[in-house]
């Protein structure tokens, strides 16, 4: 939880003002308003697959490993995080955090593996 709301926090101060005159800079949205959030995902996965790495395989370490980014991301929405200011865009954040949340079990479980 604490990578989430430490995540958080940078993410809404990178994400861009929504001043509707500047013109778009794709790469800089990707940069500033999606990657962080992926990452932030990504790295709460991982820290709890860490965390969770001698419990038994099957439903219960997937659930207790996905809980932060799965409750993440609907307390995001819920709280209106710049990155959810519309339905598209709270769908775009819904999406960035379920692929941060993938990479990172991946990767937890690949890390559980290798011990």
């Amino acid at each position: 939880m604490g990578v989430w709301t430490i995540g958080a926090i940078v993410a809404a101060d990178l994400a861009p003002s929504p001043k509707g005159t500047v013109p778009v800079n794709e790469l800089g949205e990707v940069l500033r308003l999606h990657l962080p959030w992926i990452l932030t995902s990504f790295l709460g996965t991982v820290v709890a697959g860490i965390y969770h790495r001698e419990a038994p395989d099957g439903m219960y370490r997937s659930c207790a490993i996905l809980l932060v980014p799965i409750a993440g991301a609907v307390a995001g929405v819920v709280l209106g995080t710049p990155a959810a200011s519309t339905l598209l865009a709270a769908l775009m954040y819904v999406i960035d955090v379920l692929l941060g949340a993938v990479l990172g079990l991946l990767i937890a479980n690949s890390l559980r593996e290798q011990d």
